[in-house]
């Protein structure tokens, strides 16, 4: 899919009918967003603008049945879908086609930017806060930055595929292939799909980080061992944030040739307790 993608002139993403005949208006309000973006004209406002302001920016008033239609634009199922993600990234150009209109893909980028970096999809009056497409943001600045495969895992848990394999083929094919050497290959399980990452994270950092995102209570909605992450939800107790290593400078090692049921760590005999 990445070759796919990347060879393509253009995608063109079919968003679904627009029974309400909204499309023409949201394209619009889009395209100004967009303006507004590039010209750096920002409300200045930790709540959604006032009319007053919406004016003076051109856009349509606070109770304006536009804002709806684009809040149900962006709530429409494509957007969870995670093989969007490479779509965007890697085509030179897309569009989206909703009912009988085109959103070019350029305004929709720097229309959801400029609601994103101005905080509107946050207000009281905001704009659908689509977790997909904020993850979408912030997941294009890590693949421009460093191409990390945890940080896009972890940055993607909104999105969704019918096949649960594709949520982590999508991803993979975002990282350069010097970087991650994983096969998509629809031959394999599960297991094998999820727990390869997972390895492949292990061995390449030789650290432990990304067992923090392992949950038994995502587990038994793919079939794979306990310790493989789902890359589901986010979970607000994984350790993350903690500055401190128990290990010091000392490096994760695996055992290799064993699978991937288990996962077989070697571990450090700092003390033995008599009782407790």
């Amino acid at each position: 899919m990445r070759d796919i993608y990347s060879g393509a002139r253009k995608v063109s993403a079919w968003l679904g009918p627009d029974p309400s005949g909204d499309a023409s208006q949201v394209v619009a309000i889009i395209k100004r967003m967009a303006e507004l973006h590039q010209a750096e004209l920002n409300p200045n406002t930790d709540m959604f603008p006032s009319n007053q302001v919406l004016a003076q920016l051109r856009l349509p008033a606070q109770e304006s049945p536009v804002w709806e239609s684009f809040n149900r634009m962006v709530a429409l199922r494509y957007f969870t879908r995670v093989w969007i993600i490479q779509e965007i990234f890697l085509a030179d150009a897309f569009e989206l086609l909703w009912g009988q209109a085109t959103i070019p893909g350029t305004d929709f980028r720097l229309a959801y930017s400029w609601i994103h970096y101005n905080y509107l999809c946050y207000c009281h009056y905001g704009l659908y806060p689509s977790s997909s497409i904020l993850d979408i943001t912030r997941c294009s600045a890590l693949w421009v930055q460093n191409k990390d495969l945890m940080e896009l895992m972890n940055g993607t848990l909104g999105f969704e595929s019918t096949d649960k394999r594709d949520r982590i083929f999508a991803l993979v094919g975002l990282v350069p292939k010097s970087e991650c050497d994983i096969v998509v290959d629809y031959k394999k399980t599960e297991a094998e799909v999820y727990a390869e990452p997972a390895l492949h994270i292990i061995s390449k950092s030789n650290k432990l980080d990304v067992l923090n995102f392992t949950s038994l209570q995502d587990a038994p909605d793919v079939n794979c061992p306990v310790w493989v992450p789902i890359w589901k939800d986010y979970d607000p107790g994984t350790l993350l944030d903690f500055k401190f290593k128990a290990t010091k400078n000392r490096c994760a090692v695996q055992w290799k040739g064993l699978g991937f049921e288990v996962l077989i760590l070697r571990s450090l005999h700092v003390d033995s307790l008599e009782s407790v």
